[in-house]
């Protein structure tokens, strides 16, 4: 019964209906930096610990509007900051 559970194919469905558009390549690129990976990295730590980005941002003292920015990889901290930040949000799962 395991064996036929259909698995979801982000990267392949997102090809077959965008790859024509003209800013493909782009979106591709942007989701593929290390912004983007450590905002989802960020997003995954968040939701496992059941917190809202409003809670979260006020348990790490920065505003909600800097959390966001953080989730979607639009922050401009320094890496160091962004790195103690997760350090900070690990610590609650333990």
């Amino acid at each position: 019964m395991g064996d036929n559970i259909m698995k979801y194919d982000f990267d392949a469905e997102l090809k077959k209906r965008y790859s024509n558009d003209p800013t493909y390549e782009k979106v591709i690129e942007i989701l593929n930096s290390d912004e983007s990976k450590l905002g989802n990295d960020f997003l995954s730590l968040r939701t496992s610990l059941d917190m809202s980005q409003e809670k979260t941002a006020e348990y790490l003292n920065i505003s909600p509007l800097n959390y966001i920015e953080i989730e979607s990889g639009t922050s401009d901290q320094f890496i160091e900051e962004l790195k103690s930040y997760f350090k900070k949000l690990q610590e609650l799962k333990f």
